[in-house]
């Protein structure tokens, strides 16, 4: 068997961990900075945090493409990384979203309940008092650290698909000596 064959039969769980750990790592650190200047509210950070998985994911795929698979990829093992890969860094996330507002800064709950409020009443003061009260329990509830957790998972496989589907237009790359069938 040649080398390049069997490179193109390359894992895809490994090095989607290994990405994903450094992913993650590069978000955490922006979280905790975020958190330490108190900024961890600000929609600036989240802005960053995109650019970051973004940029992130697009190079992993990359890297995954020329040192796993032998430089070529079909569109649809990119999303199907791009899915793996944001599971694991919707978990890892996830897991340290859970330490930080279950364990670490339990408060952080309390001034998301309290902002998500001030927005409510301020894209809608006219709102039914009732219907307010009804909002603010469903974005209460979801604010709790299990739930951030398991949101964290279904978020990370969602953005997954959709920056598979939009990087696979650009990182895709077919071997021309590849049989089709």
């Amino acid at each position: 068997m040649e080398n390049s064959e069997i490179k193109n039969s390359g894992g895809l769980v490994k090095p989607a961990i290994n990405h994903a750990l450094i992913i993650s790592a590069a978000l955490i650190i922006l979280t905790l900075v975020m958190y330490l200047t108190g900024n961890i509210q600000n929609r600036i950070g989240s802005w960053v945090s995109y650019a970051i998985l973004i940029g992130g994911v697009v190079y992993a795929l990359i890297n995954y493409r020329n040192e796993t698979l032998g430089g070529y990829i079909s569109y649809g093992r990119v999303v199907g990384y791009s899915v793996v890969l944001g599971l694991f860094i919707g978990i890892i996330t996830g897991a340290f979203t859970f330490l930080l507002y279950g364990f670490i800064s339990p408060e952080l709950v309390e001034e998301a309940r309290l902002e998500a409020e001030r927005r409510l009443y301020r894209s809608n003061p006219d709102i039914d008092y009732d219907m307010a009260q009804g909002i603010l329990k469903m974005q209460y509830w979801l604010a709790k650290p299990y739930v951030l957790f398991m949101m964290s998972i279904l978020g990370g496989a969602i953005q997954g698909v959709l920056i598979g589907l939009i990087a696979g237009i650009f990182v895709k790359k077919t071997d021309p000596d590849a049989f089709d069938v």
